[in-house]
């Protein structure tokens, strides 16, 4: 199988078709769909990369790498309730309940605003808020999609 680098421009998908016809071929070679489907995509192309790891979920549906590659592929494009049953698939329950939680738009804050000090700094910043008028939690800051 050809690997292809992510400095090839997007335009070229003979790679990718390439890829999406071994693993239609030949299902029983391979024994990691998912391994073929991310060594064929540019990890920046997250439509490219969705429509070859569904391939790669049906010739193995009960796979967890895939499952979790599909789930971090659809948050990456901020569909979250899509992402919920492949993390959970994946053995990722947590991840799963967090993301079926989400509703509306993402990353919007809707309502009143304020200063809130940092109740702690040391091992991680925590700041104590009230969301929607609820008793007061301790809050910490996500940067980033589950690795």
């Amino acid at each position: 199988m050809t690997r292809t680098r992510c400095s090839r421009p997007a335009s070229s998908s003979r790679p990718a078709t390439r890829t999406r016809r071994s693993l239609r071929r030949t299902p029983g070679a391979c024994t990691r769909p998912a391994g073929a489907v991310t060594s064929g995509c540019c990890p920046t192309d997250s439509p490219n990369a969705e429509e070859h790891l569904k391939t790669a979920l049906d010739l193995a549906p009960g796979d967890k790498e895939t499952n979790h590659l599909l789930g971090d592929c659809y948050i990456r494009q901020d569909k979250f309730a899509l992402s919920a049953p492949h993390w959970k698939a994946a053995g990722e329950g947590g991840y799963a309940k967090w993301f079926t939680a989400v509703s509306g738009e993402a990353y919007q804050i809707h309502g009143g605003t304020a200063r809130v000090p940092f109740q702690q700094m040391d091992p991680m910043p925590l700041v104590e808020v009230s969301v929607n008028d609820g008793p007061a939690k301790r809050f910490t800051f996500y940067t980033g999609a589950p690795a």
